[in-house]
Order: C-alpha cells, then structure tokens, then sequence
C-alpha cells in the first residue's frame, strides 16, 4: 500500500527545493487556470513568480469556490475542554515548560453544559473541542462523555485534541463526531524534532498518520494544515497540498478542509524563524483553493 510517508520520501526537501528552484514566471501564469495540477504546477503557485499573479488567481480563486460552495460561509465555535498540556511545544504558551503561569482548568460535566447552552442561544451549529496533549488528564473517556453532550446541543461536533489510535476514532465517530482537525505544525522532520521536545506529541509518524486513522474510522470531516512560521512556509505549503490530495484520493468518503495557522505570538523563548507576512498568507490561501478546489 502506497502511504503518504512514500510520498514525502518521493519529494524529500532536496528535490522539493530544487523543484522550486527551475519554476519560471511562464510556469506560475500556465497553473493558474490548468485543470489537473501536477507537482510542479503546485510549486509554481507557491513560488516568488506567483507573487505578481496575485490578483488573477484571486479571480479563480472565487470563480472555484463559488462553483463548489455558492455564496456561503461556514461558522464554527471551539470550546476548550482543558487547557491543560503534557507536552512541550517550544513555539506554544500551553506548553508544560512554556513558563506560562495561567491557570489551568479541566471543565466538568456542569461546566461545559453550561457552555454549550450560552451557544446555541448565541445561534451557533457546529463545535469544535479541543484540549491541550494531557491523555491522562482528559482520556479519551472524557473526550467521549463531552462529544455525546455536545451533541445534545450541536448537529456538528468536531474534535482538535492529541493524536487517537483507529480504534478511539471510532468510538468517537459511533457516539456522533462528524470532524476530525489535526495540524501536522512542519512536515519537515528535523524542524519538528527541534520544537516538540516532550510527550507523545513528538513522535512524527504517529502524528503524521493520525488524520488518516481518523478517516479511515469514519471521519466526515478532516482538517489538516500547518503552522506557518515554523519553516519555510513554501516547502511546507507543498507537502501540506500533497496531503491534501492524498486525503482526498484515500479518505474519499470524507470531506477535506485546509486550514492556515500563523506564528504571530510566541513565548519568550521562542524566536519565530520563518514569518508569514499578509501578502504571503494571501498567496498561500489562494494557492491551496486552486490546488484543492473541492477542499
């Protein structure tokens, strides 16, 4: 079985680097409107060369998105059931050696009801729970206890927490979760090494794996992304399309969503090495709607 780990040991930083390297700015204006997208039509809508494109793939941007989608927007609304974090991410302020002095707080059963009942008067459908990397002291058992209350309050309930084995998965999908959100932070497997030091958290391929496992355990919703800043966003914004169409191809019963989150406030002892300005953001999001048109 062809896995995504075979694709990212087809398409190693080397020749992804190179890739971008031979783009040309006739490259860039040609994948704008083609079609299928090869390998190398994605690096040329995330190249320097797509930057004085902007505006075109903007119009196709929303030419796609109204095809698939109409006029709509999508709302959701995250609930933290615990801010409380075993592990230790050097770029996040809920890491366990974060210095952070907030308090930490696990929400009981009366807590979160309570919660719940404030948004749906607030008019909100879909949730999403999260939780920090604290298998021990938010175990699957609770997570489990939380999503059959959301869905008590909510048609759509959603989960961003620590990775599960395919069998958590299904537990949570047979008690009602619809999505399933797990960033991957960097693809790049030296830089994920450096920021994750501690937990579970820092084993690549279990996390690698996890949006799979949670598809394949009947998932209908999957969000990936990665966190921007972290390296350089255009060798990872190409690895992150390739999942994407993996997922796709894989996960064909789920429905695939990209997500962009950035670097902008970090701990004291974290520098951010790459920064994402607002031009590069725009381009990013622009390239993944035409790269992932469905998604």
């Amino acid at each position: 079985m062809y896995t995504f780990s075979d694709i990212l040991n087809d398409w190693p930083r080397e020749r992804v680097v190179d890739l971008f390297a031979s783009v040309t700015p006739a490259d860039a204006a040609a994948a704008v409107h083609r079609e299928e997208k090869t390998e190398r039509d994605i690096a040329a809508l995330l190249s320097r060369h797509a930057g004085s494109h902007l505006e075109v793939m903007a119009q196709e941007a929303q030419r796609l998105s109204r095809w698939h989608f109409g006029r709509t927007i999508g709302l959701y609304v995250p609930i933290y059931l615990s801010n409380v974090c075993g592990a230790d991410c050097t770029y996040c302020g809920y890491a366990v050696r974060s210095g952070n002095k907030e308090r930490r707080i696990t929400l009981t059963e009366a807590e979160f009801r309570r919660e719940c009942e404030t948004l749906v008067d607030i008019g909100y459908q879909n949730v999403l729970l999260l939780t920090g990397e604290a298998p021990r002291v938010v175990p699957v058992d609770y997570i489990a206890e939380n999503v059959a209350i959301a869905r008590e309050y909510f048609p759509s309930v959603s989960v961003e927490i620590y990775s599960l084995d395919c069998g958590d998965y299904e537990r949570l999908t047979s008690i009602g979760l619809e999505g399933v959100t797990i960033y991957m932070e960097t693809y790049d497997k030296t830089t994920y090494s450096q920021v994750h030091l501690l937990g579970a958290k820092s084993d690549y391929q279990y996390r690698l794996d996890a949006i799979e496992r949670a598809g394949h355990a009947g998932a209908r919703k999957l969000n990936i992304g990665v966190l921007l800043g972290l390296s350089d966003w255009r060798i990872d914004c190409f690895w992150l399309a390739l999942h994407g169409l993996y997922l796709q191809k894989t996960c064909w019963q789920s429905s695939i969503s990209i997500s962009f989150p950035r670097l902008q406030h970090v701990p004291d002892r974290f520098d951010i090495p790459a920064l994402v300005s607002n031009r590069e953001m725009v381009q990013i999001m622009l390239a993944m709607r035409l790269v992932l048109p469905e998604a």
